[in-house]
């Protein structure tokens, strides 16, 4: 995990997919949140493998930095990182998720149904 740290620590935006015999719910959230993109366990099969390394590479074929500006939050799509007042906000990937739901529907509200 620390290599996956630092890779993402010094902006390396190389889609990360981890192989591991490690299979804990906590092993997998600690390295997604560490910045790998995908988890596998062992025993996998190589179509698998193969077929989630090409859903990396497409969402990843272009790496420039998207970026979704709602004052006074910029969230970065490539990086999964969220600023406010251009200063870095540590989040876990579930608070991630929730804000960049909450960010990409900004300015989209409308009246809750009620059934």
């Amino acid at each position: 995990m620390s290599l996956i740290r630092r890779w993402r620590a010094h902006q390396v935006k190389l889609p990360i997919l981890v192989l591991t015999a490690r299979e804990s719910w906590q092993d997998k959230v600690a390295v997604l949140e560490a910045g790998a993109d995908d988890y596998v366990t062992k025993p996998f099969h190589l179509e698998e493998v193969i077929a989630r390394m090409q859903a990396l590479m497409r969402r990843n074929s272009g790496l420039a930095s998207q970026v979704i500006r709602a004052a006074p939050f910029q969230i970065d799509l490539s990086r999964r990182e969220l600023s406010v007042n251009d200063r870095p906000i540590k989040l876990t990937a579930f608070e991630y998720t929730i804000i960049e739901t909450l960010i990409r529907n900004a300015g989209k509200g409308g009246q809750p149904k009620i059934h």
